[in-house]
């Protein structure tokens, strides 16, 4: 009985610790999200002010290629 208890308290932490992880994964992956949008608003307004491209590349971190596809 103690023995499936333990088991039963191991597999129980383990399910804890992967949800831990999916949930870190979820905020993780929005903040990156978040600051990838920031990147492009500000690029966006840089590109604006007609600054140039490599400048916006420097500051931002983002591509040639985004910094060129916006509008």
């Amino acid at each position: 009985m103690k023995a499936e208890n333990t088991q039963h308290e191991l597999q129980v932490s383990k399910q804890k610790l992967e949800v831990s992880r999916d949930l870190k994964n979820v905020i993780d992956t929005a903040f990156d999200n978040g600051q990838l949008k920031k990147a492009f608003e500000i690029a966006k307004k840089l590109k604006e002010k007609g600054m140039d491209t490599d400048f916006i590349i420097e500051i931002t971190g983002l591509t040639k290629e985004e910094i060129e596809s916006l509008k």
